[in-house]
This record gives structure tokens, sequence and C-alpha cells, in this order.
């Protein structure tokens, strides 16, 4: 079985630890990492061999199966139903902005037939 390509939007701390989980899975692989900022992506991934910086969230579709997103509240569910809708399955970090926008997308990935997880990390 491949692994499950894994990208992330939003390359921040918290998102290190998450790319690091994910470099350390068997079953999954950290292929891509998106920025508003190229030069943000590129940062991020300096240290990290084979991973693909990016600008925006269509560019990174390509290369995945899967994203994590950790970005700013207010662009989470915005950029979680671009991915749902071109098949990605998709964990978003909290906060969300509200109830209403966690029902949303989560009826989209039900309907698209994608997992739709909250990334809540507590040790």
């Amino acid at each position: 079985m491949e692994p499950l390509k894994f990208g992330i939007v939003g390359p921040g701390a918290i998102a290190a630890v998450v790319a690091d989980a994910i470099e350390k899975s068997k079953n999954t692989r950290l292929t891509a990492v998106a920025s508003r900022s190229i030069e943000n992506a590129r940062a991020f991934v300096v240290k990290r061999d084979g991973v693909l910086p990016v600008q925006g969230i269509d560019a990174l579709l390509p290369h995945i199966d899967a994203v994590y997103i950790a970005t700013p509240t207010v662009a989470k569910e915005e950029i979680a139903l671009v991915a749902i809708a071109a098949g990605k399955h998709v964990l978003v970090d909290k906060p969300f902005a509200s109830r209403e926008s966690v029902v949303r997308m989560i009826k989209a990935a039900a309907d698209k037939g994608v997992v739709f997880m909250d990334a809540t990390h507590f040790v």
C-alpha cells in the first residue's frame, strides 16, 4: 500500500510538530507545504528532503491525498472546502469560526466521501 500523501497549509510552529509526526509514520508521507507566501513555504521545507514548497491551496492539491490546515481561523473553512471539493481528506486545526462553519465542512466531506477531522493535538 502506498503511503498517504499529506500536504500542509499554514506552515507555522504547530504545523512543524504535525509535519514531524507525518514524517515518522510508515503510512504517510509529507509531500508538499503551501503558504500565501512562497518564501514561507520554502523556509518551512528547507530541512525536509523531498517536500515541495508551493504558494496557495490550488498549487498544493495535485500533490496530496490529505491536507492539514493550520491557517488563521478566518481562512480555514474556505481552504477546507476547496480541498474537499477536490476529493482530499482534511484535518483542520482548532479553533473553528463557528458551529455552522464546522457543519458545512462536515456535510461537504460526507457528500464527497472524504474524511473531515478536527486536528486538535493534546499531549
